[in-house]
């Protein structure tokens, strides 16, 4: 049992609880929640007995953890700033890919689609192949698919994937990690994406189905051993393989069941994308009436969040649905015109500007309410 093993291996932090975490809930309580303090104590326990590796190990995976949990961006930054010193160099900067998709959620970052903040480098870390590094390695490309689904960059999703494939199976790589999920479940949207936006033709057509339905696959494994880990997520892949069918009644279903599932774990960053990706769905089928629920709910999932660039690049997308008094952010919204199939990543571009009047206590309390 836990203790025995930490007797006997002097392990800082209880390693059954640790390796059932990501698969598993108890009493109606994700084990990602216990995980976060699971790795808290792991710190703890680690400096008190003197291990570093184990000190390290656990640093990483708090901010990962509370990533994966959806708390605000703010704890979340606060949280990779306070424990990345615990860890080397080259490890952290797997923290740091996702501090660059946090960062760039708030328009942070020097454009609305890179990781370039001052003092980051992409070659760094990309050429840096050891095995050593390949955790690292592996967290950057899981943030980086992550960052291309959020800002609409399908052809940049999947050519992050198929760089992540090309060094190594991430199912190896990151064995038993939350993250592992996490890839698979936005490789999944951008699969989906691909294929409804008929990119891809003839036997790579196939191909992307294929690896679509494997994702999808094991999304409803683990949605069935934690459901408040992966049940928001493995419906709303449900749902985009629906559309790809052109079952509209049974997406329509499978969009409203993600949005209970994320609303009932409390997971904002789920439920934005479900809201979002709902509006976007029936946008595309003439249904603006239905959109605009949706559209408002993921505002406010995204301002919960703290994701300020995505609130201001959906206001910019859509001035018809989100108003204004003030003639200069109309002015500003005035700037983006078209509802239909927009590039998310232009959007959010257009909208910078407008990002910095959401931070903080400037959020108005009607946009915290869905």
């Amino acid at each position: 049992d836990d203790e025995a093993l930490y007797v006997a291996f002097h392990c800082p932090f209880p390693v059954g609880s640790k390796l059932k975490l990501d698969a598993t809930e108890r009493d109606g309580r994700s084990w990602l929640d216990e995980s976060i303090e699971v790795c808290m104590r792991g710190v703890e326990n680690g400096l008190r007995i003197g291990a570093p590796l184990w000190t390290a190990y656990s640093a990483f995976f708090v901010g990962v953890h509370l990533l994966f949990r959806a708390v605000p961006i703010q704890e979340n930054l606060e949280a990779f700033a306070r424990y990345m010193r615990l860890q080397d160099p080259h490890a952290s900067s797997g923290n740091a890919a996702y501090v660059q998709l946090l960062k760039a959620m708030r328009g942070e970052t020097a454009s609305p689609t890179g990781f370039d903040e001052p003092g980051w480098d992409d070659a760094y870390i990309i050429e840096r192949r050891e095995s050593d590094h390949l955790l690292a390695l592996q967290h950057y490309f899981t943030a980086r698919l992550m960052a291309d689904v959020l800002l609409g960059r399908t052809a940049e999703a999947l050519d992050t994937a198929e760089k992540a494939a090309a060094e190594g199976d991430i199912n190896m790589v990151l064995f038993g990690q939350i993250t592992t999920a996490q890839f698979r479940f936005h490789h999944a949207l951008a699969l989906a994406d691909s294929l409804q936006g008929r990119a891809l033709g003839g036997a790579d057509a196939a191909a992307a189905r294929g690896a679509l339905d494997a994702c999808r696959e094991r999304l409803r494994v683990w949605a069935e051993n934690a459901p408040a880990n992966f049940l928001a997520q493995r419906e709303l892949v449900d749902a985009a393989v629906a559309v790809l069918a052109g079952d509209q009644v049974e997406a329509m279903a499978r969009f409203d069941a993600a949005i209970d599932a994320a609303e009932a774990h409390r997971m904002n960053y789920p439920l934005a994308l479900a809201n979002e990706r709902a509006a976007r769905f029936h946008l595309a089928n003439g249904r603006r009436r239905a959109a605009v629920p949706y559209l408002r709910a993921a505002r406010g999932a995204y301002a919960r969040w703290g994701a300020t660039a995505k609130v201001a690049a959906l206001e910019a997308a859509h001035p018809d649905v989100f108003h204004y008094t003030s003639p200069g952010r109309r002015a500003r919204h005035a700037a983006v015109q078209d509802v239909g199939g927009f590039d998310m990543a232009s959007v959010l571009k257009a909208a910078r500007i407008v990002s910095g009047e959401i931070e903080g206590s400037k959020v108005p309390a009607w946009l915290l309410i869905k």
